[in-house]
């Protein structure tokens, strides 16, 4: 698998990139039932890398990563069901998988002693569940810091509404753009999936793919999700 990896992102002292052998090796691994070869076949699959696009294979082998507990590919089928990217809308669906990543990512946090634990909800620092407003008001205090993972949770509050507020594309570019100024790949996802759309920017195919080849290099669920492949035309249908 590290090898596969190696051929799949490059590695500058010895491995040149080569994703037909990265699809060749995480294949080998797959079928000998390793999860996190399952997991980078998705993606390749997902975002046509080194291999034609193929969606119900990504989504097969997705899948069967996430059951095994990779993370990474519990949060590509989260995003699928709460999207409904070549599966069923379902928001239960993609609840469950998003608190299995988040529960790893809690869990190894906690056995690092890693700051990120005194992350906590409001409702565990109060006892009790605040207005929506203070929410709002938490996140923003924290992005004001710089604090990324508010940055990011704002972005999507604004972009799709929620804790009460409207959807404010405005809002939702703003601390997108901010966040990936610091490289957050899930950041260059959002921002591509908005240029995609034309939500509050002026709809950009190339600035789009931009936008989501990088937040899917970096290994963002969010970039895999929604391949450039899969980018509409000037004619409406999917590339």
């Amino acid at each position: 698998h590290t090898l596969g990896m190696a051929y799949l992102f490059g590695n500058s002292s010895s491995v040149e990139v080569n994703h037909t052998r990265a699809f060749e090796i995480f294949q080998e691994n797959a079928n000998g039932g390793y999860p996190l070869s399952q997991w980078m076949l998705g993606f390749q699959y997902a975002a046509a890398v080194g291999v034609d696009s193929n969606q119900p294979r990504a989504l097969v082998h997705l899948t069967f990563a996430a059951l095994a507990g990779v993370h990474e590919a519990q949060m590509a089928i989260g995003f699928r069901h709460l999207h409904g990217v070549t599966v069923p809308h379902a928001c239960e669906s993609a609840l469950s998988y998003y608190r299995r990543a988040a529960d790893a990512v809690a869990a190894a946090a906690d056995l690092l002693g890693s700051p990120m634990v005194e992350r906590r909800r409001l409702t565990d620092r109060t006892g009790q569940n605040p207005d929506p407003g203070d929410y709002i008001s938490y996140y923003t205090m924290n992005a004001d810091r710089g604090d990324l993972v508010a940055m990011l949770k704002l972005g999507q509050v604004y972009l799709h509404g929620a804790y009460g507020q409207g959807q404010n594309y405005n809002l939702a570019l703003r601390y997108f753009r901010r966040a990936a100024q610091q490289n957050d790949p899930h950041a260059n996802g959002f921002l591509g999936m908005m240029y995609a759309s034309g939500l509050g920017v002026e709809q950009n195919n190339e600035t789009a793919k931009e936008y989501l080849e990088k937040s899917a290099k970096a290994g963002s669920a969010t970039g895999q999700t929604h391949p450039p492949n899969l980018l509409p035309t000037a004619e409406g249908s999917a590339r």
